[in-house]
């Protein structure tokens, strides 16, 4: 999962590959959650294509006023885009969470993403619930 996370990301902005130790300390963290991440495998090759990532703080759901689980990961490899892999797996992680009884799932997502995920995410029922403005210059 790791590769595929380092390929699906390597073209966005301010994205870094992720090391083993670093990707080691994500998947293991109080708040990752298995079970409401989704995973896409080429069965030709055996490598992973497409994820969901899931994690749950429940810390956060008072100050919030709802239950969620946060996607901090939505990915496909280069290779396998366009083919609705995203859109299987997002459909399969809401699935997964309303079964959980979670109210909401929440994600985050770079309006200038190159893949076109913001659209993908409207269409598939997300709504902007805030918005941030990154700025940089050369110096």
């Amino acid at each position: 999962m790791r590769a595929a996370r380092n390929d699906a990301f390597r073209d966005h902005w301010g994205s870094q590959p992720r090391s083993e130790k670093e990707w080691r300390a994500f998947v293991s963290s109080a708040v990752f959650r298995a079970d409401l991440s989704v995973v896409a495998v080429d069965e030709a090759s055996d490598r992973v294509v497409g994820f969901v990532l899931a994690e749950v703080n429940e810390d956060d759901w008072d100050g919030q006023g709802f239950s969620s689980v946060h996607v901090p990961l939505v990915g496909v490899v280069r290779g396998h885009r366009g083919r609705g892999i995203a859109k299987a797996l997002l459909a399969a992680h809401l699935i997964a969470a309303g079964a959980d009884g979670l109210e909401y799932s929440t994600l985050e997502v770079d309006a200038a993403n190159p893949t076109g995920a913001f659209a993908l995410y409207e269409r598939m029922g997300f709504r902007a619930a805030t918005t941030e403005t990154g700025y940089t210059i050369v110096v």
